[in-house]
């Protein structure tokens, strides 16, 4: 005795009967109607699966902008020491800059 799968409830019931046992639908389907069922059924799954490919995307897409927006704010206000580490300047530069920029007169 062979099993057949209702389109209905997905149980397996001998083929010998007429109606499910577990939901009461009729089992004697045309090809067609198997035909349709099944197509509908994969249409369903594909429709979840792209649904489920389109939110891990969004979610991908929303981890790293807010990840960029971050690292953005921190670099645009990292903390800046007032004096750089071990740097001591040895020479005092002028404050008057017309001194700097005087002819330079040759004795004769």
């Amino acid at each position: 005795m062979k099993n057949m799968k209702c389109l209905n409830c997905h149980k397996q019931t001998p083929d010998t009967e007429l109606y499910c046992r577990h939901c009461g639908v009729k089992l004697d389907y045309t090809f067609d109607e198997v035909k349709e069922k099944f197509t509908e059924e994969i249409k369903e799954e594909r429709a979840d699966e792209t649904e489920a490919f389109f939110r891990w995307i969004m979610l991908i897409f929303i981890l790293v902008y807010f990840s960029g927006f971050l690292f953005n704010k921190l670099w645009q206000n990292s903390p800046s020491p007032s004096l750089l580490p071990g740097y001591h300047p040895s020479v005092k530069i002028q404050d008057d800059s017309s001194e700097l920029y005087k002819p330079l007169v040759l004795p004769e």
